[in-house]
C-alpha cells in the first residue's frame, strides 16, 4: 500500500512518498508529478524517507518526470534517501540521474503552503479514453 502527498508552495513542490510503490501504483504516481508540473513548480523535492519498496517501473515514473523537469530550468532534489533506496537506484542506473541525498529535507518557510488532495482529480484522469 502506497500513500502520495503533494505540497505546493510555487515555485516549489514537495512530493512525499510513503509505502511501497510498483508497477500497479505507477499511474497513482504519475498523476502526483502531472499536478506538479501544471503548477508550473520548477523547483521539485521528492522525500523518499518512508519508502519500503519500489520497483522499476515506478522509479521509472520519478525519473520521467526529472527528464521533463530539468530540460526546462527546473531541478528535481531526492531527500530522505536510504541505502535501500540508493541500491534500488544503482542497480536501475539511476543514482546519479536522480542526485539522491540522505541528508534531510529542505525548509518550507515563506510564502503560503498549500497541501491539496488530487486523489479525485487522479481517479478521474485514470477513466479518461485513451
Amino acid at each position: 500500500m502506497s500513500s502520495t502527498g503533494v505540497l505546493l508552495q510555487a515555485p516549489r513542490a514537495w512530493v512525499i512518498l510513503h509505502g511501497e510503490y510498483d508497477v500497479a501504483s505507477r499511474d497513482e504516481l504519475e498523476c502526483r508529478f502531472s499536478t506538479v508540473e501544471r503548477w508550473s513548480c520548477d523547483e521539485l523535492y521528492v522525500d523518499v524517507g518512508q519508502v519500503t519498496f519500489i520497483d522499476c517501473a515506478a522509479l521509472g515514473v520519478i525519473v520521467g518526470a526529472r527528464r521533463r523537469l530539468v530540460p526546462a530550468g527546473g531541478s528535481m532534489t531526492v531527500i530522505g534517501a536510504t541505502s535501500r533506496f540508493e541500491r534500488i537506484c544503482r542497480l536501475s542506473g539511476y543514482l546519479e540521474l536522480l542526485r539522491a541525498r540522505p541528508d534531510g529535507q529542505p525548509e518550507c518557510s515563506g510564502g503560503h503552503a498549500v497541501r491539496r488532495d488530487f486523489s479525485r482529480t487522479c481517479r478521474s484522469a485514470r477513466r479518461r479514453p485513451a
